[in-house]
């Protein structure tokens, strides 16, 4: 699987998970690695990059974790915490939340969608 796949056209480009091994994380690599993705998206002709982020660890790791998102989800994602999870990276990177598909990964499981205009 390529780590960047275009979407709609290649106006989307959709970003695959990536990881940077547990001892060189803090480095920087993460961000070079996605920044690098953004623009070669961008170079495509791409508007917009995301990626889906599942909250399927444990009891989760979000605030969106184990809480019924069919209601008040705009409540929810107001007070969007991303605890111990990878969300927190692409927020940092300036990704928002684009949506999210309640109990993807089982009950009180979601996929959060993060987007980024290039």
């Amino acid at each position: 699987m390529e780590p960047l796949e275009p979407k709609y056209n290649g106006h989307i480009f959709e970003l695959h998970p990536l990881a940077v091994r547990s001892d060189k994380r803090r480095q920087g690599i993460g961000r070079a690695l996605v920044t690098a993705l953004e623009n070669e998206a961008r170079k495509q002709g791409g508007l917009t990059i995301y990626l889906g982020a599942d909250d399927e660890v444990g009891d989760g790791e979000t605030s969106l974790a184990n809480v019924d998102l069919y209601e008040d989800l705009p409540e929810k994602l107001s007070k969007f915490n991303p605890g111990t999870h990878q969300a927190g990276f692409y927020l940092k990177l300036g990704y928002k939340i684009i949506g999210v598909m309640p109990d993807a990964n089982g009950y009180g499981k979601p996929d959060i969608f993060f987007g980024k205009r290039l």
